[in-house]
């Protein structure tokens, strides 16, 4: 073989080599890198953030009650082998007895979960990392059961007073008779002979923390003016007949009650009792449950009943639940809320009770021994 044939062979084989090194560089830079999951969250208002059970411990919050109702929370990587993390979010109390609830999420990469808990995958944006803020609000609070007593005073004048309570121990109350300017009160203000005649008392509960109120509470009654004694001719008159009694209907109990529901979809309000005055008529009484069947929808009616209480009688609220409403509490509690009214000749009381619905388990089947 002569000396030329062999520059042919050399540069094949550099190009050959050339070739090589290429693809392997290439093969380097194509394979994928293990995505690890990041994120940075924070929260705003009272709660708490966590991950749900099966994902590495992760806590953060509540914020400092003494200064702003926010935190951020520390930014941490998760190790490559994560695929996702859950992000549990849990409302809690303050010290100073403010009451919060979960509102939703901002920021997070994906829809939020039924249960209101935001996934963020290794698909995600490694930087920035994921920054999703659970938002926590507080409520206006609630009044409890408005309770009015009527007391005769020395000087044959009466006295209207009421007490009534707030699910939050730090809320304010405003209170309005009639067409009065509303202002502040505490429980047990007082009226000093009120005008024969309708009336209408309404009582509001003022957040503390935020100014925010609750829905009017009003209680209905009526003061009743003694009729005038007939003077027949050359008959001594018949005695003064008494002040009149101010008589009206009462829904005794407490404003939170848990139910199990039945087989039949029937359940009973507990403690909860309607209370009819002992006046010529019947009260008619009605009650209406209404919640969401899920998380985010409107409140429906979830059961609904109408009947009479005898005068001076004092009966059990049962109700019947939809077919949909018994479905659902197969798999979870509803929440919801009672709607209860009785209407006397002349009176009517109104409250709104909150209710938990859960579905009645079967009692456990007893151990035989061998």
């Amino acid at each position: 073989m002569s000396l030329g044939s062999r520059v042919p062979n050399l540069g094949r084989l550099r190009a050959a080599l050339l070739t090589t090194v290429v693809l392997a560089l290439g093969f380097v830079f194509a394979a994928p890198a293990s995505a690890a999951v990041q994120i940075d969250p924070s929260i705003q208002g009272w709660g708490a953030i966590a991950t749900a059970d099966g994902d590495p411990p992760y806590a953060c919050g509540p914020p400092d009650p003494s200064g702003d109702p926010s935190v951020d929370c520390p930014a941490t990587t998760f190790d490559a082998a994560v695929s996702s993390v859950t992000l549990v979010p849990t409302a809690g109390d303050d010290p100073s007895g403010q009451r919060w609830s979960f509102d939703g999420w901002l920021g997070c990469p994906t829809v939020p979960t039924a249960d209101g808990s935001c996934v963020v995958d290794s698909t995600a944006p490694e930087d920035p990392p994921a920054t999703p803020t659970a938002v926590f609000v507080d409520p206006p609070p609630v009044v409890g059961t408005v309770t009015m007593v009527r007391t005769p005073v020395a000087s044959g004048r009466d006295t209207v007073q009421f007490t009534f309570t707030a699910d939050e121990p730090s809320a304010s109350f405003e209170c309005q008779l009639d067409d009065r300017l509303r202002a502040a009160c505490e429980s047990g203000i007082a009226f000093t002979n009120p005008a024969y005649g309708q009336h209408a008392f309404k009582v509001w509960a003022i957040d503390g923390a935020t100014g925010e109120e609750s829905a009017p509470v009003e209680t209905l009654f009526a003061i009743v003016a003694p009729q005038a004694p007939v003077q027949p001719p050359f008959v001594p008159p018949p005695p003064a007949e008494p002040l009149p009694t101010l008589l009206f209907p009462r829904i005794l109990g407490p404003s939170k009650v848990t139910a199990n529901v039945s087989r039949k979809r029937t359940f009973s309000l507990g403690a909860v009792r309607l209370k009819c005055p002992a006046v010529a008529l019947p009260c008619r009484a009605s009650a209406v449950l209404k919640g969401r069947l899920r998380k985010r929808s409107k409140p429906v009616v979830l059961a609904r009943k109408s009947f009479e209480l005898a005068p001076s009688s004092r009966v059990a609220v049962k109700l019947r639940v939809t077919r949909k409403a018994a479905k659902i509490l197969k798999q979870r509690r509803l929440k919801a809320t009672a709607a209860l009214t009785i209407r006397a000749p002349n009176v009517t009381t109104r409250k709104d009770v909150s209710v938990v619905l859960r579905a009645r388990r079967p009692p456990a089947p007893e151990r035989r021994d061998r």
